[in-house]
């Protein structure tokens, strides 16, 4: 997700947070459906919208955000 390209997963948490940019199986034939899903429907405005969406949930922008968090409580 972090380079853009797509992404399939099993139905895990974590991956059902990003399911608008992620394709989910949850067998076998689910997940090859996945992948050739995730194959055809790429395409440069999918990649910039999944980098975006990687670049704004990386540890440096949830260290930045708690950071924001405890400055304005004056913890920092």
């Amino acid at each position: 997700l972090a380079q853009g390209l797509p992404v399939v997963s099993t139905p895990i948490p974590g991956a059902l947070d990003f399911g608008e940019v992620l394709h989910i199986g949850s067998n076998a034939l689910e997940f090859k459906e996945a992948i050739r899903l995730a194959m055809a429907e790429d395409n440069d405005e999918k990649r910039q919208h999944r980098l975006a969406l990687a670049q704004a949930n990386s540890w440096d922008a949830r260290f930045q955000e708690l950071h924001k968090i405890l400055g304005d409580l004056g913890i920092l």
